[in-house]
């Protein structure tokens, strides 16, 4: 099940294996309107997909099995408008400015941009692979897979293919590249930059590489692990991600326990992180921390200027290792995985604020935009869940003294959950 905050962080848009989606209001729960899927496929369970548009006023849909694909008034339900076109699964994308959709068709081997106000068909693709297309930060480039090994940059005003860049095996799944096969230099991530200059790569040789989108000429490589053998590195993997200013690039290997911050115009390898072997990482939203979690169990925040590690904290594991993510602004972070468990850390302290069970598995709880609410699915279930995102064990005792509690807390409760007394 997919679950999406609008921009504002008013209302939650979910999607599942049904023939519909929902709109909810995030403050209390209340569905608003069920948007209607392709009615030709009753009696089959396929996904919807519905996405806000970035001002949040629509939303996008498309249904897995094809048909048609829909935008709705994002506070009426009303339908605007129809576009019709493709065969198989296809998400769609909204451009950064909101005004065109992007749609990559599985069966049909087609991308396609529409015209929002309209619905009109403005360009065709062809020759596209999977069903994932994205994208530039400035809108005037999309990125798509190609045939087997191939990545191409597209010109979204005219549709014109710009550039394709060859490797072994490349396939673009969700954002980033997945490797289909041990064959060498094969593609594991892809990313622009926040400039939208440059593409970020990552593969199973072991190495990340910036490139030029314009040209396709390699800029830099660094050499993050070179005892993988690329031959034989199905099971390897390689992380590669941008600063949030660009001017960084931080990259993780699972093989040898170690992530490294690199300047992302000389290449030069500015830190090293050494720890266990690491498999999720993210940036803080200002650039200035990092947050690894490796396969021991622990999560560790870490100064990106100096290295220096900040603190660690015992994080959930499970067969797939957790979901991490940053609150918007910085000061907490949130873990998820198969585990049925979600819990919030300070990200100054690293102490647990909240801790909340849930049936069945997510791998993706989203933040509110303002911090406030974290959503939450279970994938077996079909529950979704608006947990409020405590900054303190104070706040947790607020609230349940307002939803539940009659009594003040007592000396040795108040000091048993580690609180001033009064």
């Amino acid at each position: 099940m997919r679950v999406n905050y609008s921009p504002s962080g008013d209302r939650i848009v979910t999607s599942g294996w049904g023939l519909t989606s929902e709109l909810w209001d995030a403050a209390s729960g209340e569905e608003l309107f069920t948007l209607p899927g392709y009615e030709g496929m009753i009696g089959l369970r396929q996904q919807i997909v519905g996405n806000f548009s970035p001002d949040g006023a629509l939303i996008a849909g498309a249904h897995q099995a094809g048909g048609p694909g829909w935008i709705w008034d994002g506070y009426t339900g009303e339908q605007i408008v129809s576009y019709a076109g493709h065969t198989g699964f296809y998400l769609p994308e909204w451009s950064p400015a909101g005004d065109r959709l992007l749609t990559v068709g599985e069966e049909d081997s087609s991308a396609k941009i529409w015209d929002v106000a309209t619905g009109e068909l403005l360009q065709t693709m062809p020759g596209v692979a999977g069903f994932i297309g994205r994208w530039s930060p400035d809108g005037g480039r999309i990125l798509t897979n190609g045939q087997p090994g191939e990545v191409i940059i597209w010109e979204a005003e005219s549709g014109a293919k710009l550039l394709t860049i060859r490797a072994s095996t490349a396939f673009i799944n969700d954002f980033r590249s997945e490797v289909t096969s041990g064959i060498s230099e094969a593609i594991q991530s892809m990313d622009w930059s926040p400039d939208g200059a440059y593409l970020l790569t990552s593969g199973n040789d072991g190495t990340a590489r910036v490139r030029d989108i314009i040209t396709g000429e390699e800029i830099l490589r660094l050499s993050v692990d070179e005892t993988i053998d690329s031959e034989a590195s199905v099971g390897s993997s390689i992380i590669a991600a941008w600063s949030p200013d660009g001017r960084r690039i931080l990259t993780a290997a699972n093989t040898d326990g170690a992530a490294t911050v690199w300047d992302a115009n000389s290449g030069k390898e500015l830190l090293v992180f050494q720890e266990h072997i690491p498999y999720s990482v993210d940036w803080s939203p200002d650039g200035a921390r990092l947050v690894t979690f490796s396969l021991d169990g622990l999560g560790r925040i870490w100064n990106a200027a100096t290295g220096e590690e900040l603190l660690a904290f015992a994080a959930p594991t499970s067969n797939v290792g957790p979901y991490i993510e940053w609150s918007p602004d910085g000061s907490r972070i949130v873990t998820g995985g198969e585990v049925g468990e979600l819990k919030v850390w300070d990200a100054g302290n690293g102490r647990e604020l909240t801790s909340v069970g849930y049936r069945g598995f997510s791998l993706s709880p989203s933040w509110s935009p303002d911090g406030d609410f974290i959503a939450v699915s279970d994938d077996f279930y079909g529950n979704v869940y608006i947990i409020p995102a405590w900054q303190s064990t104070q706040e947790l005792v607020d609230y349940a003294k307002a939803c539940c509690l009659i009594r003040e807390l007592t000396a040795e409760e108040r000091e048993l959950f580690g609180l001033p007394p009064e």
